[in-house]
């Protein structure tokens, strides 16, 4: 699932079941959140030019960073 909207200045995320990080690249605060279950999303949270974007996906961190450096494109 790929979501964005309105940057509103406020961040509340929940930490369970998973390992969170962030990353700084170009700018730009990539928050990382892979889960500890297999079975279970990965997710990365950013945002950029007043917009929050958010990717929700069973599939690797890695590949949902190379979604999001393709949006950032």
């Amino acid at each position: 699932m790929f979501h964005s909207s309105i940057d509103s200045s406020q961040l509340s995320v929940s930490h369970e079941g998973v390992e969170y990080e962030i990353r700084h690249i170009d700018g730009i605060d990539y928050h990382i959140f892979t889960a500890v279950d297999t079975d279970k999303d990965n997710s990365i949270l950013w945002e950029s030019n007043g917009q929050r974007y958010d990717i929700l996906s069973t599939i690797p961190i890695d590949e949902l960073l190379r979604i999001a450096f393709s949006v950032e494109s």
